[in-house]
């Protein structure tokens, strides 16, 4: 008896552990974001296979340093977000077909470097950072990325001040996987210097609050039940 639950408790922990070892296999460069988090940013993959499925396009950005003058222009630059499915790395995609991931493609013109992008809003999803030099050679890497408290809405890239996003680079392409599917929509994203600019970009569709969800399963429960009467 003592040899037969001996038997069984090892073939537990053996499946176990391979389980557990496909899973860091498969996740490998995953980097989590969770709400409040802070992390490192692991390197990621290019889009290689991955099918496009929005873009902004290249928008143009500018800040204005104040007073206006003598100072003049704080930086200008462009921010191109695209959105995509199957990225490589994404670690969601086998839980969630047609999980999407945002890449942004940031350049800063100058004459001001740039310390710090934002992106909104991934409220109510999971996220997954990392960053691509192989689309950018060269591309400054941001030192953090960081999501804030609560439902996570945004996700910041901090470059730092020294010695940041100089003028005439590139950033790194920044990958944000999430486990969120469908159309996405417009959203807004912050470039900073100490002075900052608002660009549009690309997010995942708003998850409803649990307040609007309930009220709206009351709705469709309401029209259920008066089809049901009139017939």
């Amino acid at each position: 008896m003592h040899l037969r639950a001996n038997s069984i408790a090892w073939v537990v922990a053996l499946v176990g552990g391979l389980v557990l070892s496909a899973g860091l296999c498969t996740n490998a460069h995953a980097t989590l974001l969770p709400p409040g988090g802070s992390v490192v940013a692991n390197p990621g993959l290019a889009s290689g296979a991955a099918t496009q499925v929005a873009t902004t396009g290249a928008v143009a950005f500018q800040s204005q340093d104040f007073p206006v003058n003598p100072n003049g222009t704080s930086f200008t630059g462009t921010l191109n977000t695209r959105v995509w499915t199957n990225y490589p790395g994404n670690p969601f995609t086998g839980g969630t077909p047609g999980a999407l991931t945002f890449t942004y493609d940031l350049h800063n013109n100058g004459p001001d470097r740039l310390e710090r992008f934002v992106s909104t809003d991934f409220s109510g999803y999971l996220t997954d950072v990392q960053t691509d030099v192989i689309t950018f050679p060269g591309g400054a890497l941001p030192l953090t990325a960081d999501r804030t408290p609560g439902p996570g809405d945004a996700i910041g890239w901090a470059y730092g001040n020294v010695p940041g996003l100089l003028a005439g680079a590139n950033s790194a392409r920044l990958i944000i996987h999430t486990n969120a599917t469908g159309n996405p929509i417009v959203a807004l994203a912050s470039v900073i210097d100490g002075s900052a600019t608002t660009i549009a970009t690309l997010g995942p569709r708003i998850i409803p609050e649990p307040a609007t969800l309930g009220a709206a399963s009351v709705a469709a429960l309401a029209l259920v039940i008066r089809r049901r009467r009139v017939r």
